[in-house]
């Protein structure tokens, strides 16, 4: 016969409360210690603040609702309880994530968060492989993931949860997560919680959870006006020579290339040189598609994207236009150009983009339709933002231009 080890475990149950919701009721924690090991879980059950006892782990009273919250906090330790022994006769394996799990009826197959994150991010991993995904989204999936995973782990002590358990409280905690910890904008947690959402609403189409926990929850960024270059500091990163520092001319070419097309950073390192022709008008055009949105565009060269490109055309064996760079890298890169320029913004390779749509093109006369066109936008509504910056820059123009001609407006006589 088969011995066992039948040496007995610690097992402790208690019971806690978290903060109010948005009722002013206490939802009910559960938290299972086995040999050290805990994990938590919430009940169902919820408790006016005055009626519960911390220490005592109970309601207080014996009103009709003390009574009700007590019998449901027994049931619960007498099934977590019987659960244990169970377990503990059978001489299996005993943790407390199991015998969590077997309280809340999850069985080894049940739908999972981060399961399916996983599954999801496995598929981008092969659309990222060929091409089809852009580096940056494919980062903020990985990225997404491992913050769910630190938030299931810090304040609920779990490596996971069923998907029929997210409720608007466990995405508000999330959110709260992210501020907290991590000290991120607004729009950068937003950003991760849609990405969080795409996930729960994969699982609702497949039919894995009926509700969306989202329900009621404000996905809406803040509005933030793009940084650019103006004009001044635009011609004074051009006028800029960088002949003994290599790294920091391409960086600097880049940058310029990209003011005068558009182009962000993906699509600009993935540039080739057969993606950039002459069109119906003789002129030289790039042809290219975005990495991002897959939309393709369309982008005439400019003078000064033009000497850019027959700088780089013969200068390499491969097909690439530029020589590969690293985002993190060419980003510190500019930090040095811009203190030779004497140029005070934080200057980042995404600003090349943004000094395209404005200063380049809608300061200019460029209509916003044809700016977005160019820009690879799926709609004008990605585009309006640079006007509105624009429409500020002409009400400061015209303030200063008030007081410049002051005097001779008070010549006139009404």
């Amino acid at each position: 016969m088969e011995s066992r080890n039948v040496a007995r475990n610690t097992f402790k149950i208690r019971f806690y409360t978290k903060n109010a919701n948005r009722n002013g009721l206490l939802p009910l924690m559960v938290r299972i210690t086995v040999n050290g090991e805990r994990v938590e879980f919430r009940s169902n059950i919820e408790i006016p603040s005055e009626l519960w006892l911390p220490k005592a782990g109970m309601a207080a009273g014996r009103s009709t609702l003390a009574n009700e919250i007590n019998n449901n906090i027994r049931n619960i330790t007498a099934n977590l309880t019987n659960i244990y022994n169970r377990l503990f006769l059978a001489g299996e394996q005993i943790t407390a994530e199991k015998i969590r799990n077997e309280h809340l009826g999850r069985s080894h197959s049940a739908h999972t968060l981060l399961a399916i994150f996983r599954e999801h991010n496995e598929r981008e991993q092969k659309l990222f492989d060929v091409g089809r995904r852009a580096k940056s989204t494919f980062n903020r999936y990985l990225l997404t993931y491992r913050r769910l995973e630190e938030y299931l782990k810090t304040e609920y002590h779990l490596s996971d949860i069923a998907m029929n358990e997210l409720n608007y409280d466990f995405i508000y905690g999330f959110s709260t997560f992210l501020y907290s910890k991590y000290k991120v904008e607004r729009n950068t947690a937003i950003k991760l919680i849609q990405i969080f959402r795409k996930i729960v609403l994969l699982a609702k189409r497949n039919d894995m959870i009926r509700k969306d926990p989202f329900e009621g929850f404000s996905l809406a960024l803040d509005k933030v006006d793009p940084n650019f270059l103006d004009e001044p500091e635009l011609q004074a990163l051009m006028q800029r020579t960088f002949y003994n520092a290599p790294h920091l001319e391409l960086t600097r070419d880049k940058f310029i290339f990209c003011c005068f097309t558009g182009l962000a950073f993906c699509d600009v390192e993935k540039l080739l040189k057969s993606e950039i022709k002459e069109f119906f008008d003789g002129q030289l055009w790039i042809l290219t598609e975005r990495q991002k949105t897959h939309i393709k565009v369309k982008v005439p060269l400019l003078d000064a994207a033009n000497a850019i490109y027959h700088k780089y055309l013969h200068s390499r064996d491969d097909e690439l236009l530029f020589p590969s760079s690293n985002h993190q890298n060419i980003n510190r890169h500019l930090k040095t150009i811009a203190l030779y320029c004497n140029i005070q913004k934080n200057l980042t390779f995404h600003m090349a983009r943004h000094t395209f749509g404005t200063t380049v093109t809608t300061l200019h006369g460029v209509d916003l339709r044809e700016v977005s066109k160019m820009m690879g936008h799926t709609n004008t509504k990605m585009t309006e933002h640079y006007a509105r910056v624009l429409d500020k820059k002409l009400s400061s123009t015209m303030i200063e231009l008030n007081k410049q001609t002051s005097s001779l407006q008070k010549s006139f006589q009404i």
